[in-house]
């Protein structure tokens, strides 16, 4: 009775419209000193203010349904991104899809475009209450279960046309983060043979954190992973797991930078058995994008694109012609080996620091340089463990 109480006041009107007109507000000031207009609801608004603040970068279409109830502020965190919702709705199709931690249901409503029924389960039923809400916002007819995951696995028959997804919570009982998925809620290593019993296959959401190779030890069958990165930050891991799988996984390196992401695949199996050459810096210094770097892909994007490495432990690639599909960074180098003078004269340039002594703030305090420009002042050591400047553009 409570939570339609509250539910009702913070889709009024006058809640929609205080919330928009003091979105600037210190929510902790707007708690101690509630307006007579919000009293009795002051921490579910303020709740609102700082979600709608989060949203504004992870979910901009959301802003355009005045309408939207959002979750608490840590439910927020812990969504996806419009973006990264979007890249997973196309890695999952069939006809019943579960959404085991549904939480915000940002993935939940991008995935269920790709099944004919989906089910959201969520334990707390206010989450339960706002996903009823918002879904019918966005024109969705979605099975909403206020349950543990555990007990709706076990109500499901078995070898059923289900496809899951877990997205584990990652804080512990003290409220800290967490990293692994046996140290996550619910820990879907404990699970994965019931739900290989009864569906197809799983999609896991996992902490941008977490050791590649030592999450597929802990699971079983697993078919792809995905390292997805935004705009060159690491966001998620997905661990996609089939029941009829039983090679070697794929891991796909995605950097979402607009229409086109950037896109590498590649097996642990090539990684580990392949050589690369190495050599001094070129004519082209590159950079791979965060989401390769994570998923290790050290010798295999080198030998994609016919490149050179700088060092086994500098992850910089070199040649003497420019490539112009390369999922990174590309710079030419305009200066190899700079002089004193030409380095104190540089005064603006984006320092990046790759396996070298010093940090790039320090870099950049020695030769008082500022950010931004159109050069690069690009530091690193050599396969002879030699230190080098070079000056990019």
């Amino acid at each position: 009775m409570e939570s339609e109480r509250t539910l009702g006041f913070l889709q009024s009107k006058a809640a929609q419209q205080f919330i928009v007109k003091n979105e600037h507000l210190d929510p902790h000031q707007l708690i101690l000193n509630p307006p007579v207009e919000i009293r009795g609801f002051e921490r579910h608004i303020a709740d609102q203010i700082i979600s709608r603040r989060k949203a504004k970068a992870k979910l901009p279409s959301w802003l355009e349904h005045k309408s939207i109830i959002y979750p608490p502020p840590l439910s927020m965190e812990q969504s996806s991104s419009e973006a990264t919702a979007a890249f997973k709705s196309g890695i999952i199709k069939g006809d019943h899809l579960v959404d085991l931690t549904g939480g915000m249901g940002v993935d939940c409503l991008h995935l269920s475009q790709n099944f004919n029924r989906t089910t959201y389960i969520e334990k707390d039923p206010w989450l339960c209450d706002l996903f009823h809400h918002n879904q019918m916002l966005f024109d969705r007819k979605i099975e909403v279960v206020n349950s543990l995951s555990q007990d709706f696995i076990e109500s499901l028959p078995d070898d059923a046309d289900i496809s899951f997804f877990v997205d584990p919570a990652r804080r512990d009982d003290l409220d800290r983060k967490v990293v692994s998925l046996r140290d996550s809620t619910p820990d879907v290593t404990a699970l994965l043979p019931a739900l290989l019993k009864k569906g197809k296959d799983i999609l896991i959401k996992a902490s941008p954190l977490m050791d590649i190779t030592a999450a597929i030890r802990h699971l079983d069958r697993v078919r792809s992973v995905y390292v997805v990165a935004v705009k060159n930050e690491v966001k998620e891991l997905l661990f996609l797991i089939e029941k009829k799988w039983s090679g070697e996984p794929s891991i796909h390196c995605i950097n979402i930078k607009g229409d086109i992401p950037d896109y590498f695949e590649f097996t642990s199996s090539a990684e580990n058995t392949s050589t690369i050459r190495y050599a001094e810096a070129g004519k082209y210094l590159y950079d791979p994008n965060a989401a390769i770097l994570k998923a290790g892909a050290f010798k295999s994007i080198g030998n994609a694109y016919n490149l050179d490495k700088i060092s086994a432990n500098t992850h910089l690639y070199t040649s003497g012609r420019r490539i112009t599909d390369f999922p990174g960074r590309v710079f030419e180098v305009i200066s190899p080996q700079p002089s004193k003078k030409e380095l104190q004269d540089l005064h603006q340039a984006n320092v990046i620091v790759k396996n070298y002594p010093s940090s790039a703030e320090q870099v950049k305090n020695r030769y008082r340089i500022t950010d931004g420009g159109d050069f690069s002042l690009v530091a690193f050591r050599t396969s002879a463990g030699r230190s080098r400047l070079v000056i990019c553009r």
